[in-house]
Formats: C-alpha cells, sequence, structure tokens
C-alpha cells in the first residue's frame, strides 16, 4: 500500500461513482532512491497502484486488477517539480465482481497518464 508513504491525500471528493482526489507525493519515499537517484520519477506500476487504492477506497471493496485495455503514459512525474497531483477517477460495476474504471492523473493543463481498465472483487 502505497498511501501514508509515498502519498498523502490532500483533497479527496466523492459523488456517486467519480471521484476527484489531489495528492502529495512523498519525495523522501524510498522508491525515489532507485528510480532515479538525482532524478526521481513516479514509476508507471505506482501511479497504477495508486488509482487502484483510490478505487478501493471508492468502492469499499478489496480489489485486484484483470486488465488494463487502454493505458496511456503521457508524462513523467517528478516529486521535486511536481510535489502535487490531481486524479479524476469514474467507475462502473458492470457484471458481479467486476469494476470498470477511467482515470487521469495530471497537475494543470499537464496529462501524465489516462488509464482505462478493469477491476474484480
Amino acid at each position: 500500500m502505497l498511501a501514508d508513504n509515498f502519498y498523502h491525500i490532500i483533497s479527496y471528493i466523492q459523488e456517486e461513482n467519480r471521484l476527484k482526489a489531489t495528492l502529495r507525493l512523498n519525495k523522501e519515499s524510498p522508491v525515489f532512491e532507485g528510480h532515479f537517484p538525482g532524478n526521481p520519477i513516479v514509476p508507471g506500476v505506482c501511479s497504477i497502484q495508486i488509482i487502484h487504492e483510490l478505487t478501493e477506497k471508492a468502492t469499499s471493496e478489496k480489489l485486484m486488477l484483470s486488465s488494463a485495455d487502454n493505458l496511456k503514459f503521457l508524462g513523467v512525474i517528478n516529486p521535486e517539480e511536481t510535489p502535487e497531483i490531481d486524479i479524476e477517477l469514474a467507475f462502473k460495476f458492470v457484471e458481479e465482481g467486476k469494476i470498470d474504471v477511467t482515470a487521469t492523473i495530471e497537475k494543470e493543463y499537464t496529462i501524465f497518464l489516462k488509464f482505462k481498465g478493469r477491476f474484480v472483487c
């Protein structure tokens, strides 16, 4: 789990099946010691894990990523240059135990990640 170690939730607003959150990245996280020394960059797997954790929070379900149908990394997140990120996430229960999710990680006018995938309970 990355919450409270890799990132902290600054704001979290949920309305039905949508949420908007602002996160503060912990630039002192040990993750950045290896990714990359002197030029910290949020690993793609950490971005996906953040989406995973926020989806669990929104649905109150324990989830596992089943598929990522559309995953676009459009920019790198350096926690020194961009210490806060915004996430918009929408989810839909499509079948018993299956949740489709679309999410965007961005800051101001820069989109870092677009995600469309499915989680299962």
